[in-house]
């Protein structure tokens, strides 16, 4: 017999708002990864203010990509939700330095090469 397993012992667990969020829906995996890519552009080592931003951003990022899903199969899609969920995603990502303000932007900025939308075309995109 095994020792019982303790959610102390769990390393990779999701906790929002004290409450431990189980792994195996698709959408709590894609939220984790989002967590965990955003996390990473502030080099790993958040601070607590931070780290209530990135839930809010991972958390408007999973309903764009939802939104955007939808719109794509052909399901009902509400554009004013997406534009209010994209402006708050920009509104957050800004704050915490991971977006330009379009007057922060200048020619040395742009990087050339492909773009997350020409690899979507091309179907070399991760899905969602």
């Amino acid at each position: 017999m095994t020792a019982p397993h303790s959610d102390q012992d769990t390393p990779a667990r999701l906790v929002i708002g004290g409450e431990p969020v189980d792994l195996r829906t698709r959408e709590a995996r894609r939220f984790r990864d989002l967590l965990a890519d955003l996390t990473d552009q502030l080099d790993g080592d958040p601070t607590p203010a931070e780290r209530m931003q990135l839930v809010q951003a991972a958390t408007l990022q999973a309903l764009c990509e939802r939104g955007t899903a939808a719109l794509l199969r052909g399901e009902a899609f509400e554009p004013e939700d997406y534009r209010r969920n994209v402006t708050a995603l920009r509104s957050v990502l800004t704050a915490l330095g991971l977006a330009m303000k379009s007057r922060d932007i200048t020619k040395g900025n742009l990087r050339r090469g492909k773009s997350a939308l020409s690899a979507m075309i091309e179907g070399e995109a991760e899905e969602v």
